[in-house]
């Protein structure tokens, strides 16, 4: 079992996702082996984030959390062979995994792929009701379409 905080200030392909890091990453991570000797890892993964609300355009506080469940596979033709319940971590050639890049790897795939604030609590930019207003004025293809039904 390994736990421990992660900071984000190293996860540059996440920071590029986010407005600002809010906290480390709290990492619980278990190494085991299954079965014919297949290496596994499982445990959890959270943090807090700051993103761009994607409705609003301002910060969004997010709690990222993950369940982690990766087998260690060779390569993409042995991860096609696992069960349903793992994902697939392939294994480069070198003789080495980076803790911090699956990290950062199961981070970015639980992001939200639309970041929001709850509806109550969004900003809404000035001028979002432009449409309903839209919505109210008359149909000038209206009478067109009455002219096109009376020659039916």
């Amino acid at each position: 079992m390994l736990g421990g905080c992660l900071p984000i200030a190293g996860m540059d392909r996440l920071r590029k996702a986010l407005l600002a890091p809010f906290a480390d990453v709290e990492v619980e991570l278990s190494f085991s082996m299954m079965g014919k000797g297949l290496p596994v890892i499982t445990g959890t993964l959270s943090t807090q984030v700051l993103a761009e609300c994607q409705r609003c355009l301002t910060p969004v506080e997010l709690l990222v959390n993950s369940d982690v469940h990766l087998q260690v596979v060779v390569d993409d033709a042995a991860a096609n062979h696992i069960s349903d319940q793992w994902e697939p971590l392939v294994f480069g050639g070198d003789g080495q995994l980076s803790l911090a890049q699956i990290v950062e790897d199961e981070l970015l795939v639980n992001l939200p792929a639309i970041c929001l604030h709850e509806p109550a609590k969004c900003q809404q930019p000035d001028g979002h009701n432009e449409l309903a207003v839209a919505a109210d004025k008359p149909n000038p293809f209206k009478l067109l379409s009455q002219l096109k039904n009376a020659e039916d």
